[in-house]
C-alpha cells in the first residue's frame, strides 16, 4: 500500500494488499540534508498483546504531523521475501485510546521524515525517541515500492545502512515486544 498516497478505509471497508517493502539500519547522518520540516510526522505505535495471533501482529497507530491527525489499526501477516500481506482502517480516538492502554510497554514512538529519493520512491527514516518507554537513539528507514520486481531492484543509497528487511529483531513489533536489540 502507498504511505504516500493512501486512503485509509473504515473497518466496514478493509482489503488486504502486500506491503512491499525493504528497511535498512541507518547509521549514516546525510540524510539529514535532505530532510524538510514540513515532511516529518510523529508516530506511536502500540501492540496489544490480548490482540496478537500467530501469523498476525495487530498495531494500533496514533500519527501527528503535516497537518493531519490519524488513528489507526493494522493486521499484519505473514512476511515472504519483501511483501507482507497487511490490511488498515481508521479508528476513533476513543478507541486507540482503549488500544493504547492495553500497551503500557509494548509501544514505540518516532520521528517519521520522508525523504525523496527518485522515481518516485520515498525513503520513510524512523528516528525512534522511545522503545518500550525507554529513550532510543535508532534509526531505521524503510522504502516502499510498488512492486516485488521494483524492490528487488533497488540500489539503496550508501547512507541507508545495513540492510534489515525481514530481520524480525528489528521490526516494530519485535522493538515493541523485546526492545532495542543490543548493537
Amino acid at each position: 500500500m502507498d504511505k504516500q498516497r493512501r486512503v485509509l478505509m473504515t473497518n466496514e471497508e478493509v482489503e488486504t494488499k502486500p506491503a512491499i517493502e525493504r528497511r535498512f539500519l541507518t547509521r549514516s547522518s546525510d540524510w539529514k540534508k535532505m530532510r524538510n520540516e514540513q515532511a516529518k510526522l510523529f508516530i506511536a505505535q502500540a501492540y496489544p498483546e490480548n490482540l496478537q495471533d500467530s501469523g498476525k501482529v495487530v498495531r494500533v497507530r496514533h500519527t501527528d504531523g503535516m497537518g493531519n491527525t490519524i488513528y489507526e489499526q493494522c493486521e499484519k501477516g505473514t512476511t515472504v521475501g519483501i511483501c507482507t500481506p497487511e490490511k488498515e482502517w481508521l479508528i476513533s480516538k476513543a478507541n486507540a485510546e482503549v488500544l493504547f492502554s492495553k500497551c503500557l510497554i509494548q509501544c514505540v514512538r518516532k520521528w517519521r521524515w520522508l525523504i525523496p529519493l527518485g522515481s518516485n520512491l520515498i525513503a520513510f527514516v524512523d528516528e525512534f525517541t522511545h522503545i518500550r518507554n525507554e529513550r532510543s537513539t535508532m534509526i531505521i528507514s524503510e522504502v516502499e515500492f510498488a512492486s516485488e520486481k521494483q524492490g528487488l531492484a533497488f540500489i539503496p543509497p550508501e547512507w541507508l545502512g545495513e540492510e534489515i528487511t525481514g530481520n524480525n529483531l528489528y521490526s516494530n513489533f519485535g522493538l515493541a515486544k523485546n526492545g532495542e536489540p543490543l548493537r
